[in-house]
């Protein structure tokens, strides 16, 4: 009974062993996995913790052109983020390696999208600022020019004033028309009326 009884402890440690290192082999799977998730959880903790500092120091700008350049960074960073997402769902295997690379070209065209939104934005900006300085200046040119207007003595001065004056007015209105034909922001119906 006693040799039945050792063999039996015997082939029980074979077993005993097997189990082991494959439970060995589970642990550190699962230790491996864990490390990846609170990694993961670090840098999205660390990449929303940033995103909130640019979005502040955006709010706090009165300058368009550096409020267009916090958001082409924060565009930049949340892309940045999504690809070491992609990296960390592929190591821990949600992923082949075929939908990772997928997922990073997606992720790039929203990146491309999004900043080529924010670049027509700030062109239309200086587009806007550029026809703003034009305008006032056709509006002094044109103050100027009726100051003069009072100081003329015939009706022919007075006449090529007045049609000078004239030509400055239909000036502004084209570049105000041409502005709205221009605009990333104008719609069809109002690009069709200018």
């Amino acid at each position: 009974g006693g040799a039945g009884g050792g063999g039996g402890g015997a082939a029980g440690g074979v077993g005993g062993g097997g189990t082991s290192a494959e439970t060995l082999a589970k642990r550190a799977e699962t230790a491996r996995v864990r490390a990846l998730r609170e990694d993961e959880q670090f840098a999205n903790d660390l990449a929303r913790l940033n995103d909130d500092i640019l979005q502040a120091k955006q709010e706090q700008t009165n300058d368009a052109a550096l409020a267009a350049e916090i958001e082409r960074n924060r565009i930049n960073v949340a892309a940045d983020q999504t690809r070491m997402q992609i990296a960390a769902d592929l190591d821990a295997k949600k992923y082949t390696q075929a939908q990772a690379a997928q997922l990073v070209a997606k992720n790039e065209q929203v990146r491309i999208e999004q900043l080529r939104t924010v670049d027509m934005a700030e062109q239309d900006r200086m587009a806007d600022e550029a026809t703003e300085l034009e305008i006032a200046r056709l509006a002094n040119d044109r103050a100027l020019l009726e100051a003069g207007e009072r100081l003329t003595t015939t009706a022919a001065e007075q006449r090529i004033i007045q049609l000078e004056i004239l030509r400055l007015e239909r000036q502004e209105e084209r570049l105000k028309l041409q502005r709205i034909i221009d605009s990333t922001r104008s719609t069809d119906l109002e690009k069709q009326i200018a």
